[in-house]
C-alpha cells in the first residue's frame, strides 16, 4: 500500500467511525427531543419557541440544528 492509498484508507476509516458517531448522536438527540414530530406538526418555527417546546436551551439547540443540517 502506497502513501496515497494509506491516506485514502485513513480518511475512509475516519468518516466511518468518528463522523458516523457524530451523525448518529445528532439524529438520536433529535428523536429524544421529539424534534422531528414537533417540526413536522408545526412546519417552520423560530429557534426560541422551538427550544421551549423541546425543553432545551436555544443556543445549544441551534448548534444541534446546524450539525443536523450538514448530515
Amino acid at each position: 500500500m502506497n502513501d496515497t492509498e494509506l491516506l485514502r484508507a485513513t480518511d475512509r476509516a475516519y468518516d466511518m467511525v468518528f463522523k458516523g458517531l457524530v451523525e448518529f448522536s445528532c439524529v438520536k438527540a433529535g428523536f429524544e427531543l421529539d424534534l422531528f414530530n414537533i417540526l413536522a406538526d408545526a412546519g417552520s418555527m423560530d429557534l426560541e419557541p422551538l427550544a421551549e417546546k423541546v425543553g432545551g436551551e436555544a443556543r445549544r439547540l441551534g448548534q444541534l440544528l446546524v450539525a443536523m443540517e450538514q448530515i
